[in-house]
């Protein structure tokens, strides 16, 4: 009796395989408490981790099904990949956003915390769901999300180019803001939420101001290679980006000056600001920390055989 092998089959099933397997974080939050650390991937799922087991040299042990660092919850948000997250006190909640390839997700952090992963449980803690195309009426996806405590908008950065903002309390839309040419890779908050800055596949990093309705300053940092990172100092005094042009830019904002270049020698994803350091990441297998004056202050491995 002859046998037919279905090639396609099989390969569809070593395809549904090597996704269940392997999926690509996109992006990492703490929560306001400091007790908890939780990550987005490619697969529109975060996982939950405490953070006083790695802390006290437990997270190693094997968990039950063998493997190190099971999470406290692992649960499906989104149909497609999560960009961007973000976590935040808005009012009497902790809120998670959460921007993804099918909209904007916002969840009760405390529900979701309670949940551990049971799907209508997960569904019950969702506070919001928009697709960010509902003011356009096209559907776009949603590459970054910031949040404001004190305006209580969740602000984020679209497929389609714009920056838009809506209240979190109501879900009702607060603004949209056009003129970038090419989608918004991250945002960021100079002080409130009606003065955002976003960074985006054009080139460009722009300043804007909602109340306005348009962009207060436009910046070139990288000589029109994209820009996917950017962070701001407590103060909101400084910016960095980082993108295309492999290196880190800081800029002063009251003088709208680009002070220093930091090379990294490959493409960055990352930037923060910490304490008087700014840390980047990306392309490279390693973490870069500078000085604001732009002197590179160690250079650290984080990937296996950097050599």
């Amino acid at each position: 009796m002859d046998t037919y092998f279905d090639l396609d089959a099989f390969r569809a099933r070593v395809s549904s395989s090597t996704a269940e397997a392997h999926a690509t974080v996109y992006g990492v939050v703490y929560s306001p408490c400091g007790e908890y650390m939780a990550a987005v991937d490619s697969r529109g799922v975060v996982r939950v981790w405490a953070l006083s087991p790695a802390l006290q040299g437990e997270w190693w042990a094997e968990g039950e099904d063998g493997s190190p660092g099971v999470p406290l919850v692992t649960a499906t948000l989104h149909r497609g990949p999560i960009y961007g997250v973000e976590l935040a006190e808005i009012g009497s909640k902790v809120v998670l956003a959460t921007g993804a390839s099918d909209g904007l997700g916002l969840w009760d952090w405390a529900a979701l915390l309670a949940s551990g992963g049971e799907a209508t449980a997960v569904a019950a803690a969702q506070l919001l769901a928009l697709d960010a195309g509902d003011v356009a009426g096209t559907p776009v996806e949603v590459n970054a999300v910031a949040l404001d405590p004190a305006s209580g908008l969740v602000v984020c950065g679209t497929g389609a180019g714009e920056v838009r903002a809506w209240d979190v309390a109501t879900g009702s839309h607060s603004y949209t803001l056009t003129g970038h040419t090419d989608m918004v890779l991250d945002v960021g908050l100079r002080g409130s939420g009606s003065a955002p800055v976003s960074a985006s596949e054009d080139g460009t990093v722009k300043l804007w101001d909602a109340k306005a309705g348009g962009c207060s300053a436009s910046l070139q940092p990288g000589g029109g290679a994209w820009v996917g990172a950017l962070a701001l100092d407590p103060d909101a005094s400084w910016l960095a980006t980082g993108g295309g042009d492999c290196a880190v830019s800081l800029w002063h904002l009251a003088s709208l000056t680009q002070t220093t270049t930091m090379e990294t020698k490959a493409c960055v994803q990352t930037v923060v600001f910490a304490d008087e350091h700014v840390l980047a990441g990306g392309a490279s297998p390693w973490l870069y920390r500078f000085n604001i004056n732009g002197r590179l202050a160690a250079k650290l491995p984080v990937t296996r055989g950097t050599g």
